[in-house]
């Protein structure tokens, strides 16, 4: 196979035979290798010879010769004929078309890549070598199905919707743009929805559905066109449908009947209802009993169905059917209905069980439920099915419950329950709604176990999602902790910020704080816009002892309520108050290019008194903390400040992708902490070819040497840490610097969560035991649908797929844009005293998104709070935590 290659590349390049002759196997394999990778983009063009065949041979255009017909190029190879060899090169053919009169029929009838087939078509007959026109990026539509028929139908009476659909083919090399949608004018037809829009771009393999209905005026043959018009022309589909006459459409049901009962006595009575959807009425000529027992099968006095009588269109009536069985066994039977309706006649089977002793009987008015269309993410309105039990003894249910491919997708209600007796011709209800988590068709089946002799009965359950816009709630930080906070002051303001994420507006209904002791204001409208963000400012007024209390905002989003978490402990001590010097309340880096680091300057913490407080951590929290980051400053982890003393710290932006960013510093102390200060900076495209000088930080002021440190008594969130030795800062020569080469920008992942930590610490567990679950929401805020690959979580931490409708059921798992999924984060410690891990998300593309786990393994829950003697205080400060602690762990999966 190597040397056929090899002799075909030859072929092409002339005097590469020589080379290839002297050359042993394996030098041919990886020069032949080589080879063929350099000419992948040019072969990556699709030349097809055996389209360039059908070109050929069949008429390009009606009532035209062929270039195979014998007055023309005839017939290859033996027919060749009138230079047909030039047609080895495309560009001749274009040529010949624009000059030869006997070709101008061709003049824009033909594509690059048609030529392109032509010309590979020539050289595989004559055995030659092919050259080729360069084809433009081009769009590649496809519209499938090729036609619709929807049949007869009566008049002024809409079709139930049949879709098509467009895509641009994955081998396309550009996008297709949609101009325009519609169908010819003064037809039946419409277009009545989909996915497909005007001015919508759909990308290689990209594609979008259109529905279509018809509705005749008039009756007999009706007939149209689908016509697509996009930037590669137009696409279309052939429509067909019958307008019916005013005639009568009977419908049953249901249309079979299912008996139980015990020999010597009669089955109450069950109902078919027969109905008219027809523009005419309804005449009914006979009513017969047939087949193997109609004698135990009768027709009851209640029926409202009469033999000589009409239904009027749109109306309907009843047949009550009886059984009394004359032997034991299964009995059938069949009910025929004579009409004047297409057909002539209908039937009822009829089956029913004669039972020895009394027994249960299941009936059921549907086989499927049809869910309809719903948006991504909300429950439609609940189809219902109808249980009866036509028995002579209680039917029990033993399970009712929904399997099947997206059963995570289907909420389950109703009168039906598990374990409780459904009386002899009793009814109850199971109602089924859709919720799905992503797009596209979702099915499952609804499956009922009881005492039944027909056993387990099966149900289809069917529906449609779509991605509708939808807002969604983020919430800067999960929790707002005051800590130690002395009896008689106020705790320096806490702000969070509340972002609407999602792509509608947010409607919020309340935001409210029912405690005292936590003074909330806002200043967010009842109507909050996309991509816009309002903040929750909570002031801390303590009395003795804990406090605990949540910020609750209810909304429309699809995770409402969304709460934040307060708490605080009052002390009688006065508190050291630590403060930024100056005052600064935020701290912005302006624009840095991606795959840059910009330094901002530095900012000096203060301890103010009286006495000595700890700076347990420096944290950044927020939905970008990510690139921010700490270090270069005297202020670290474990340092002890005395009344009077400083330290300095020093953040960098360091952004992986364009657009705004932001995040806040806070500190963790045993003091009063300082107010938190907001981090801003915006991320630029490089420009091409203009490489941008360093963003060089400012001067910093010579730090004080921090005393030694000495580990506290109870430790903090992360190991002290011994300061690095102090070195005066330099000051740079009087040149240009030399910008370094840019490091490669992080690839941007498509997930984000609603919190950036999750803190297990407030919660009991002992050493061995389980926590209560603590539910994530991933959200794919790209513009695309995207893959979760992998959901792994550090070692004493358990991730899986939680019990709720909405639930990541698996990985991989697939979200469309703006869509969610959750799962159930659990602290499984195996030894005692502090944990700290990471759950890890990675996309199909490798990038990934982290969220910081931290518990503790003990006996007893203390109050959490900033300023409380260990650094427990705060849910958002595990987020900066992890940066301090990037120790390599084990990892639990999610399945």
């Amino acid at each position: 196979m190597a040397w056929a290659a090899s002799r075909q590349v030859a072929s092409w390049f002339p005097g590469l035979s020589t080379l290839l002759a002297a050359m042993g196997t394996v030098a041919l394999a990886a020069v032949l290798a080589m080879l063929l990778a350099a000419l992948a983009p040019g072969l990556a063009r699709a030349q097809d010879a055996d389209n360039g065949e059908r070109l050929y041979n069949n008429p390009i255009v009606a009532g035209q010769r062929t270039c195979g017909n014998g007055a023309c190029h005839g017939g290859l190879p033996a027919g060749a004929q009138n230079r047909i060899g030039n047609g080895l090169n495309a560009a001749f053919i274009q040529s010949a078309v624009g000059q030869q009169a006997q070709m101008s029929f061709l003049n824009g009838r033909l594509t690059v890549e048609q030529y392109n087939d032509l010309a590979a078509y020539i050289a595989r007959a004559l055995g030659r070598t092919p050259t080729f026109l360069a084809a433009p990026p081009t769009a590649r539509p496809t519209l499938a199905p090729a036609s619709l028929n929807f049949g007869s139908q009566p008049l002024a009476q809409a079709t139930p919707l049949q879709t098509v659909t467009l895509g641009n083919a994955a081998s396309a090399t550009a996008a297709l743009t949609i101009a325009t949608l519609g169908v010819t004018a003064g037809s039946d037809f419409a277009v009545a929805g989909g996915t497909c829009q005007a001015g919508m771009a759909l990308a290689a393999g990209g594609s979008c559905t259109v529905s279509l209905s018809f509705r005749p005026t008039v009756a007999g043959t009706r007939s149209g066109t689908f016509t697509v018009t996009h930037n590669a022309g137009s696409s279309t589909v052939s429509l067909a449908g019958q307008g019916g006459t005013s005639t009568p459409v009977i419908g049953l049901s249901p249309s079979q009947l299912t008996f139980a009962e015990t020999l010597g006595s009669s089955a109450p009575s069950q109902r078919v209802l027969v109905s008219n959807t027809g523009q005419a009425p309804l005449l009914f000529s006979a009513f017969a009993l047939g087949g193997q027992h109609p004698a135990e099968f009768s027709l009851q006095a209640s029926s409202t169905c009469v033999v000589g009588s009409a239904v009027a269109p749109g109306s309907n009536c009843a047949l009550d059917v009886n059984f009394t069985p004359a032997a034991a066994g299964t009995r059938s039977a069949v009910l025929t209905l004579q009409h004047n309706a297409a057909g002539a006649s209908s039937t009822v089977a009829l089956v029913g069980q004669a039972n020895s002793t009394a027994t249960p009987n299941l009936t059921l008015d549907a086989l499927v439920l049809e869910l309809g269309t719903q948006a991504l993410g909300l429950a439609g309105a609940p189809a219902t099915l109808t249980l009866g039990n036509s028995g002579d003894a209680d039917l029990r249910f033993s399970a009712l419950r929904v399997t099947g491919r997206h059963a995570a997708d289907m909420v389950l209600g109703g009168t039906c329950q598990v374990a409780v007796p459904l009386p002899p011709q009793g009814r109850c209800t199971v109602t089924v709604a859709l919720r799905p988590s992503s797009l596209g068709s979702r099915s499952a089946l609804l499956e009922i176990a009881s005492n039944a002799l027909t056993g387990l009965a099966a149900i289809s359950l069917q529906g449609e999602a779509i991605s509708l816009p939808a807002p969604f709630v983020t919430l800067s930080q999960p929790a707002l902790g005051f800590g130690r906070v002395t009896v008689g002051t106020s705790a320096v303001p806490r702000v969070a910020e509340l972002s609407n994420t999602g792509s509608a507006v947010l409607q919020i209904d309340s935001i409210t704080s029912s405690s005292a002791e936590f003074q909330l204001t806002h200043d967010c409208p009842a109507n909050l816009a996309a991509g816009q963000r309002c903040a929750l400012r909570v002031a801390y007024v303590p009395r003795p002892g804990n406090a605990a209390e949540q910020v609750v905002i209810r909304s429309n989003a699809f995770s409402s309520p969304n709460s934040v978490v307060l708490t605080g402990l009052g002390v009688s001590d006065a508190l050291p108050q630590l403060s930024w010097e100056g005052s600064p309340s935020s701290l912005a880096f302006g624009t840095v290019e991606t795959g840059r680091t910009g330094a901002g300057p530095g900012l000096t913490l203060v301890n103010q008194g009286p006495g000595e407080a700890t700076v347990s951590a420096l944290v950044l929290v927020g939905p970008d903390a990510g690139v921010f980051s700490v270090g270069g400053g005297s202020c670290m982890g474990g340092l002890r400040l005395a009344q009077g003393e400083r330290c300095t710290v020093v953040l960098s932006f360091a952004p992986a992708i364009a657009g705004p960013r932001s995040a806040s510093l806070l500190v963790a102390t045993t003091g009063s902490p300082p107010p938190d200060i907001a981090l801003a900076g915006t991320g630029a495209t490089p420009a091409s070819g203009t490489p941008m000088p360093p963003v060089m930080p400012p001067p910093a002021t010579p730090p004080v040497t921090p005393p030694p440190v000495t580990p506290p008594v109870t430790p903090p969130m992360t190991p002290p840490m011994t300061p690095p030795p102090v070195t005066p800062p330099m000051v740079p020569p009087p040149v240009t610097p030399v910008p370094p080469p840019p490091a490669p920008p992080a690839t941007p992942t498509p997930f984000v969560t609603d919190v950036n930590s999750l803190d297990f610490r407030a919660i009991t567990v002992r050493t061995g035991g389980r926590s209560e679950a603590l539910t994530l929401r991933i959200t794919n805020r790209s513009t695309a649908a995207a893959t979760l690959r992998a959901a792994e979580a550090s070692a004493g931490f358990t991730v899986e797929a939680g019990p709720a409708g909405d639930a990541c059921s698996g990985v991989p798992w697939t979200l469309a844009p703006g869509a969610s999924c959750t799962v159930q984060v659990s602290f499984t410690p195996s030894t005692g005293g502090s944990a700290q891990g990471e759950l890890l998300l990675t996309a199909q593309d490798n990038s990934s998104h982290r969220v910081a786990l931290m518990g503790e393994a003990r006996t007893e829950v203390t109050n959490v709070g900033a300023g409380a003697s260990t650094p427990w205080w705060l849910l958002a400060l595990a987020s900066g935590a992890w940066a301090l602690f990037r120790t390599p762990h084990r990892r639990r999966t999610l399945a």
